[in-house]
C-alpha cells in the first residue's frame, strides 16, 4: 500500500468516525427530551425491534427482517449514546409487548 493509499484510507476512516460521533451526539440530544424518547420508542415499535417473524410469505418475512435489522443497528447506537435512557425505553417496550 502506497503512502497516498494509506492517507486516503485514514481520511475515510476519520470521516466515518466523525459521522458516527455526530450520530451519537444527535441521539443524546433526542434522548434528552421526553418527546424525543417517545418518538424513538414509537419508531422501535414500528420497526419491530421486539417482534418475531410470523408465517407469512417470503417477501413479507424479508421486509420484516430488514426493518428489525435497522432497529437493532439504531438501538445499538442509542444504547451507546444514552445507556440509561435506552434501558428505560426498552423496559417500556417490553412492558407493552406482553
Amino acid at each position: 500500500m502506497s503512502h497516498e493509499d494509506f492517507k486516503r484510507r485514514n481520511e475515510a476512516h476519520e470521516s466515518n468516525k466523525g459521522k458516527r460521533d455526530q450520530r451519537l451526539d444527535d441521539y443524546r440530544h433526542v434522548m434528552a427530551d421526553a418527546a424525543g424518547r417517545r418518538a424513538i420508542k414509537n419508531m422501535m415499535g414500528f420497526l419491530g425491534l421486539l417482534s418475531f417473524s410470523s408465517g407469512r410469505d417470503a417477501k413479507d418475512l424479508w421486509e420484516e427482517r430488514g426493518r428489525r435489522q435497522a432497529a437493532i443497528s439504531i438501538a445499538r447506537e442509542i444504547g451507546e449514546a444514552d445507556p440509561e435512557g435506552w434501558a428505560a425505553i426498552l423496559n417500556e417496550l417490553l412492558a407493552t409487548n406482553k
